[in-house]
């Protein structure tokens, strides 16, 4: 054997070697991507889940500030209760208005109004029953 066979055959598999090295690290750092865009998306939806379970509860992240006179801790109760109340009554009524609409309408006029009940009836749904998540919080 050459030694100048010895030598391309050095060449030649340190080439490969590297080639390898560097298909073997491309890919291992894609897998290393997937793993923390899978762990950034598991911890978005925790955090989603957190914020939708604490949008669904009721007064009890009221606070009312500290010595204040009854009647204004009353009042504050009294606004925050029709507050919680404005948009499940918004949606019910919308609802109510839509059903009475298309209730009252003759059959053409139902067959025209299809596609407009179907996208306000999901609107008035979806407002108070979808995700009221938001990213800002």
């Amino acid at each position: 054997m050459a030694l100048t066979d010895i030598l391309f055959n050095a060449v030649s598999g340190g080439v490969l070697g590297s080639a390898l090295h560097v298909v073997t690290d491309y890919f291992d750092t894609k897998n290393k991507v997937s793993l923390m865009n899978a762990q950034v998306a598991a911890a978005e939806k925790t955090e989603a889940w957190k914020a939708f379970a604490a949008s669904q509860g009721g007064n009890e992240s009221l606070t009312i500030p500290a010595n204040v006179p009854a009647w204004v801790a009353s009042f504050y109760v009294c606004v925050d209760g029709i507050k919680q109340l404005t948009r499940p009554l918004l949606t019910w009524a919308s609802i109510a208005v839509i059903v009475t609409v298309y209730l009252k309408s003759d059959t053409a006029s139902q067959d025209q109004m299809g596609a407009e009940i179907v996208f306000s009836s999901f609107t008035a749904i979806y407002w108070w029953f979808g995700a009221r998540y938001s990213k800002n919080k």
